[in-house]
């Protein structure tokens, strides 16, 4: 609690230090207090985010149960295995002589999700308490209470990994027959040089009806070491079985014996298996921040939600395909992750990489060929992107079950941009052929289909090898040149788009706003369903963790994705490595919104006395265009109201830019500029222009008057 008064203490500071900064500006510009311009839709979000941080520490607690079988029920369906464990612990005192109590008190201790517990001091403290408590049943009068205490122990031990002690209490038990003891014993007396013994006790336990499902389960793992997939065949097509045995092993059944129809359907049912009403919303709201995302930067493409809706709803679809040649290349190849550096860099690229790109590329060449809504360079990114994001939406539906709500964000922050940036290597591809090459677009768009396959089974790579995932930071790095690239692409895109005026002046101030407001809705809904599923507890701790992991993403994708600068018919460098670190961000490499100034009405009056505009000057005139001279595309053209008194150059057109490279024109404020005249007005036509052909005549100050 301490520490989340001190993480709102922060939190609090930095908003009041933006609210003390706004009200100065707020007096320079006349403003409203209320009127947080370009920025109100990130500010409402973040309020949202705080005052909902604060309501939850104020009136929510853990959820409490009364009754504990609903307790099981609710900690198995939403994978909180300390409920479990603790409610099993309340039964076993009323029913001592339950075995299956036993045993799934146990098992729910040393589930695998107790890691995200409330406590660790209280998961230990059950560890403790298991041993003691079975231990002491052990040197029990009773032969049944003294055999369950050294089945418990054996248990104990077999999930901690101490597979020598746990077959020495197996073996003290004398009751032969005890349930679970021949699926627990066999397991030790296999690994332990006696495999046929093994095979022979899981085959005792079924015989019995004791632990049938553990038996089987158990066996068909035996079967698969040692690669007996012949006697695990008959096992997957016994109705009355066959979910005892592993998921895996009956996908492999399936697709050897060509049996697609049930592959299917059994996928379908795993998918779903787990599904929650959460989950899905926390799926279809990331897909909403991308779409509206790509809506804004698209004019075009505002008024065709029908094929936007159908692109998603197609890729989707076509994610089906990838998981039955994921299992091909596994099962009938032999081809899969084995933590081999080279095997899995290479899977990672034709097994991961080749596949996903492949099969997010058919959707966008459908709506490439079959319909005529793709017209411009941008539709490419944007249809290519928006099927990339119906892959991801499956993709993240499957991930976000009860267990996994807690990376919701990060799906939103990482693997659904990381898609979108793949699927748009190609894309480019085959818009450079078509729009700038004009030419060889099967070459251009095979060679980006590798690049992407390449790019994105390299990023797999690092997450995926157990030994190069140990240097996550490298993942994030790439991760972070990806967003550049993306950013790249569609601003050469956009560049190469009809130039409408509403597309030149994207108001990219306003679109980092609001793609940052979208994605802190991300964790806002994250952390409200963490905290109606799992309690104020978990939910905060998660909240925290999340917020200092993905706050720098949101910061850079929201300002790296609204960094475009629309130069009609220029194709700009792909950017790869601008402005990836956190005080390049905030403090430089962005691009100011030039386009913004088009159009607009300025006043130039004096900087100083005693040079040749000492007599020109205060003049009026309107931006009309800019103009790109000696690499720099800050210098604007502008038409005054009345013509110069000067010979020798243009009379009723001048060239401007700030003297500050990024700074903009605002209307109330004044900017020094540099102000030259123009010789002749063809040298404007030329497409190399050079500040050499025009003539600076002094700094001056410009202010907007409309």
């Amino acid at each position: 609690m301490g520490f989340i008064i001190v993480l709102l203490g922060i939190l609090s500071i930095g908003f009041i230090s933006f609210l003390v900064q706004k009200l100065k500006k707020d007096k320079k510009y006349n403003r409203k207090f209320y009127d947080f311009e370009e920025n109100t839709s990130v500010v409402v979000a973040v309020l949202l985010l705080i005052t909902t941080f604060i309501a939850v520490n104020c009136f929510t607690s853990d959820p409490v149960f009364t009754d504990l079988q609903k307790q099981i029920e609710y900690g198995k369906r939403t994978a909180q295995p300390w409920l479990v464990s603790s409610a099993y612990k309340q039964l076993i005192k009323k029913d001592t002589n339950n075995i299956d109590l036993q045993v799934a008190f146990i098992e729910s201790h040393f589930d695998k999700n107790q890691e995200m517990g409330p406590d660790v001091h209280e998961f230990n403290k059950e560890g403790s308490y298991i041993y003691d408590y079975y231990n002491s049943w052990t040197k029990s009068q009773s032969k049944h209470r003294a055999d369950m205490g050294q089945l418990c122990i054996g248990l104990y031990y077999y999930y901690r990994n101490d597979h020598a002690n746990s077959k020495d209490h197996l073996e003290n038990i004398h009751n032969d027959k005890l349930k679970y003891l021949n699926t627990y014993l066999g397991i030790q007396t296999y690994y332990f040089n006696e495999p046929a013994k093994g095979i022979n006790l899981l085959k005792k336990e079924i015989k019995l009806y004791g632990d049938i499902k553990g038996a089987y389960h158990h066996l068909a793992n035996l079967y698969d070491f040692e690669k007996r997939y012949y006697e695990i065949t008959p096992l997957v097509y016994n109705l009355a079985i066959k979910d005892y045995i592993p998921y895996s092993f009956r996908q492999r059944a399936y697709i050897t014996n060509h049996d697609i129809y049930n592959y299917f359907r059994t996928l379908l049912n795993q998918a779903f298996l787990n599904t929650n009403i959460i989950g899905f919303l926390g799926a279809v709201l990331i897909l909403l921040v991308w779409i509206f995302y790509l809506m804004r930067v698209n004019v075009y493409q505002r008024g065709n939600w029908q094929y936007l809706v159908f692109t998603v709803v197609l890729s989707a679809a076509f994610v089906l395909p990838v998981w039955l040649l994921y299992d091909t290349y596994k099962y009938a190849f032999r081809f899969e992750l084995n933590g081999n550096i080279i095997n899995d860099f290479f899977y990672c690229i034709f097994g991961i990489g080749v596949i996903e790109e492949l099969i997010k590329l058919i959707p966008f060449l459908i709506i490439l060929r079959f319909t005529k809504v793709i017209k411009e360079p941008i539709d490419y990114i944007m249809y290519a992107s928006l099927s990339a994001l119906g892959f991801a939406f499956v993709e993240n539906f499957r991930y976000f079950d009860d267990g996994n709500l807690n990376i919701i964000h990060s799906r939103a922050l990482t693997a659904s941009v990381a898609h979108m940036i793949c699927s748009s290597i190609v894309a480019y591809g085959l818009l450079l052929a078509k729009f700038k090459v004009k030419r060889k677009t099967l070459l251009y768009g095979f060679g980006f289909f590798f690049i992407a396959a390449a790019s994105h089974g390299f990023y797999d790579f690092w997450l995926l090898n157990k030994y190069a995932s140990e240097l996550s930071l490298f993942t994030f790095i790439i991760l972070l040149i990806g967003i550049l690239v993306y950013a790249s692409i569609i601003n050469n895109a956009l560049n190469h788009s009809l130039t409408s005026a509403d597309n030149i002046k994207l108001n990219t101030a306003r679109l980092s706003s609001d793609l940052a407001a979208g994605l802190i809705a991300v964790f806002l809904f994250e952390y409200i369903g963490m905290v109606f599923i799992y309690g104020p507890t978990i939910g905060n701790r998660e909240f925290i963790s999340s917020t200092l992991g993905g706050g720098y993403l949101i910061l850079f994708l929201s300002v790296r994705l609204s960094n475009i600068d629309i130069l009609p018919g220029e194709w700009s460098p792909i950017e790869y490595f601008s402005g990836l670190l956190p005080a390049q961000i905030i403090f430089g490499d962005k691009k100011p919104n030039f386009n913004s100034l088009v159009n607009k009405r300025i006043k130039i009056r004096l900087f100083r006395k005693k040079t040749i505009l000492e007599t020109l000057l205060p003049i009026e005139g309107e931006i009309i265009k800019r103009e790109n001279i000696s690499g720099f595309t800050g210098w604007f053209l502008i038409k005054l109201d009345k013509p110069l008194p000067i010979t020798k150059s243009n009379k009723e057109y001048i060239l401007v830019r700030p003297k500050e490279r990024f700074d903009l024109f605002k209307k109330g404020d004044d900017t020094m500029i540099s102000f030259a005249f123009i010789p002749d007005l063809t040298l404007l036509e030329k497409s190399n222009k050079k500040l050499k052909d025009f003539r600076f005549v002094d700094w001056a100050i410009v202010t907007e008057i409309d």
